[in-house]
């Protein structure tokens, strides 16, 4: 009897991509490899399952909306606003993931297994070609789990359903972490060996998969080296479920560095520098998808398949025509993370003491930040699609502070002692605030769509912005962190430069160079792109960071005393954050505990 593997429908994706083709709509094991366009077809089904957090990937959960904007996983570290604050239980908190995952796994040692059976119908390199692919795009969700969850158990290996099997047969135990990431790095270095040099968009190649194998070790040094051994110690694992040992640490760096190595001396990916002006250079690193070779790995978007996402219609100023918007504000925090080109510390000032600064235009508070933060940010009082974006959130007058209503383009009338919708000369909210959503700092500027049509992008679910997975530059910071944790400080020096003096900011000197500021250039060179809070969990930070503090956001008005704008501060943005050491590993979902005896909760939940 011949097998039903997918009742498979069609997706595509952008710039050139190999998912861009025509496949059967039922697909057997004597189907799979008869023919080549087939092939890639339920290839194309495995990338698509792959759990890349993109666009989509909101509370935790994948393929969801957005909704408030207060669970993107960067609110959860004070990178945006509304802040919103992690427990590590719940549908928002990965749970979801643990079956996505395992079903997506499935698939792959599904492939593994048919390639097998197969493996008659090729020639050496073809089989191994495409075992390794699988090999790649089982290692990456098993990364997924690890980062989620710690140890979970391994499965290699399909198990077969026949009538009358006990269910106990497919209860499986949790594998240690340890034994979790050695298979990520076992099943790359296969990927790393036979697949091709270069590969179509949005696919695997040897150096994308030596790309993940970096993103995966250093994840796994670190917890060596930061994380707590020996934790749900069991008959069968004295040395714990959790963590790994710390003795391993120079071993895990050491991967993460020939890793970096090999895609470095390639030569085949580089830093995106194609434009004079910094700002407009960053900006467009994420908009070109063409002869852009900072890019190693990415996932396409077209709308006109149902393929796509709502990155334009969340983030940009409603004032300019979008209908949801004002989503994914940049926090204080994560704005004064930015140092200005000379390498001063990026705190804003706007006060002297007890003494408010009297600003005619905001610009002039950011003047001189690092050209990212332009890049990342609409700020206010910025030019963007040919509009200035006026933010503001009521009027200062007699000493007192007045909020103004939800809405746009309201001004102050003195003679009335009232808000109201004509002009005067005393603006109280600008076009782009105080609207319901808003929370004052700006808009988030980075992916944006700034060359189609309004009308085409700003619903919801039609925005084709690419997602880029891995990028060189985050190579080089791997790189750099790792050499800086094995001691080799000149190599962490040139690798952490590279990056500054592409931001166009002063180059550090090497007695400058810190861990606290490499660890700093990751957070603002990765902002919006979901990798922070993943770095802090791996750096065991997220308890030191946080606790007892919510995300800041800063307050304009328009100070009819002074007879200028200036800058309230509001440290109370959202509840504060409590975080615990649980929270560096989720809950196993209860629902999985119930169907297997065999797995054991995380501590603390």
């Amino acid at each position: 009897m011949k097998k039903l593997l997918y009742t498979y429908f069609v997706i595509v994706f952008t710039s050139c991509s190999f998912l861009d083709i025509d496949s059967p709509n039922v697909l057997t094991e004597d189907d799979l490899f008869e023919d080549e366009n087939i092939t890639t077809a339920y290839f194309s089904r495995l990338y698509q399952e792959l759990l890349i957090e993109d666009f989509n990937f909101v509370q935790g959960k994948f393929n969801t909306f957005p909704g408030s904007g207060s669970n993107y996983i960067g609110s959860w570290v004070n990178e945006e606003l509304p802040s919103g604050t992690y427990t590590g239980i719940g549908g928002g908190s990965f749970e979801k993931c643990y079956e996505v995952a395992y079903k997506a796994i499935a698939n792959c040692n599904q492939l593994i297994e048919d390639l097998e059976k197969s493996r008659f119908k090729f020639t050496a390199q073809q089989y191994n070609q495409y075992l390794a692919e699988a090999y790649f795009l089982r290692s990456y969700n098993y990364f997924e789990l690890a980062k989620m969850f710690g140890g979970v158990p391994l499965v290699l290996k399909l198990k077969p359903y026949e009538i009358g099997d006990e269910l106990s047969k497919f209860h499986k135990a949790r594998n240690s972490e340890e034994e979790v990431f050695d298979q990520i790095r076992q099943d790359l270095d296969f990927a790393i060996q036979y697949l091709p040099e270069t590969s179509q968009y949005g696919r695997s190649n040897r150096y994308v998969a030596a790309a993940l194998k970096s993103r995966a070790m250093l994840y796994a040094a670190c917890i060596a080296k930061y994380g707590t051994p020996n934790r749900l110690v069991t008959p069968d694992y004295p040395n714990g479920l959790l963590g790994i040992p710390a003795d391993r640490a120079k071993e895990l760096f050491k991967y993460v560095i020939d890793a970096n190595e090999l895609i470095i001396q390639s030569g085949n990916y580089y830093l995106f520098e194609q434009l004079r002006d910094k700002e407009e250079n960053f900006q467009t690193l994420f908009l070109q998808t063409q002869n852009n070779r900072e890019v190693l790995f990415a996932r396409g978007f077209d709308p006109a398949v149902r393929n796509s996402h709502s990155h334009d219609a969340i983030v940009m100023p409603r004032s300019i025509g979008f209908t949801y918007g004002n989503k994914k504000s940049p926090s204080t925090n994560i704005m004064e993370k930015f140092e200005y080109v000379d390498g001063r510390s990026g705190e804003m000032v706007w006060k002297n003491g007890k003494e408010y600064v009297v600003f005619d235009d905001l610009q002039t508070l950011f003047k001189d930040k690092d050209p990212r933060f332009f890049a990342s940010f609409i700020t206010p009082f910025s030019e963007f699609r040919d509009l200035k974006i006026t933010m503001c959130n009521g009027v200062h007058l007699d000493g007192a502070f007045k909020t103004a209503p939800i809405g746009y383009n309201y001004y102050y009338d003195l003679e009335k002692q009232e808000f109201v919708s004509y002009v005067t000369d005393y603006p109280a909210t600008g076009n782009s605030g105080q609207t319901q959503g808003s929370v004052g700092n700006g808009f988030c500027k980075k992916y944006t769509d700034i060359d189609n049509p309004i009308q085409s992008i700003g619903a919801l679910w039609s925005s084709k912005t690419h997602w880029i997975d891995i990028r060189y530059a985050e190579i080089l910071l791997n790189h750099a962190e790792a050499h800086f944790e094995m001691g080799n400080y000149e190599s962490a020096h040139i690798n952490l430069n590279m990056i500054r003096e592409r931001a166009g900011i002063v180059p550090l000197e090497f007695g400058d160079v810190t861990l606290e500021k490499i660890r700093n250039e990751r957070i603002v060179e990765f902002v919006y792109e979901n990798k922070s809070f993943w770095d802090y969990r791996r750096w065991r930070t997220m308890t030191t960071e946080f606790n007892n503090e919510s995300a800041s956001r800063y307050r304009i008005y328009y100070s009819i005393d002074l007879g200028g704008y200036i800058i309230r501060d509001d440290q109370n943005n959202g509840a504060k954050k409590q975080y615990d050491e649980r929270f560096y590993y989720n809950r196993i979902p209860l629902e999985e505990m119930a169907k297997d005896p065999l797995l054991i909760q995380n501590p603390g939940y």
